[in-house]
């Protein structure tokens, strides 16, 4: 009888240790995605950025970020310990959530606040939705 009390016991204490380990492995961090892109050229003009980045297989994508979603969706943050430009992207449940572009510098060939053209900022004002490719 005192083996079984002392196997219980032990049986109880292992679950309540173990138990809280993996009940985290579920948690919201399944549902945050993140994805580090070279970046080729960040524009910004007053009606948006165009971001041009090297995908994983080495071709460069645009997107266009109207000016309502800066400081909102796009932060650009300069960081002299970066050792070059790049974008980190974080995806919430599959939808672009935050994007981050690191610089090394303000003065670096990556950045520039020139105007768009009037193509781009027409394809600017129809953006609802920002979506990333791969």
């Amino acid at each position: 009888m005192k083996k079984w009390v002392i196997s219980l016991i032990s049986i109880i204490v292992l679950f309540f240790i173990f138990f809280p380990v993996f009940a985290q492995q579920g948690s919201n961090q399944d549902n945050y995605q993140h994805f580090v892109f070279r970046l080729k050229l960040c524009q910004l003009s007053r009606y948006g950025a165009k971001i041009q980045y090297f995908t994983y297989t080495g071709y460069v994508k645009t997107i266009y970020i109207p000016a309502s979603f800066i400081n909102n969706l796009l932060f650009i943050k300069i960081d002299p310990n970066t050792p070059y430009s790049f974008m980190h992207v974080v995806l919430y449940k599959g939808k672009v959530w935050r994007i981050l572009i690191y610089l090394p510098n303000i003065m670096v060939n990556e950045y520039s606040t020139m105007d768009l053209s009037d193509e781009e900022i027409k394809k600017m004002n129809d953006i609802k939705e920002v979506q990333i490719y791969f």
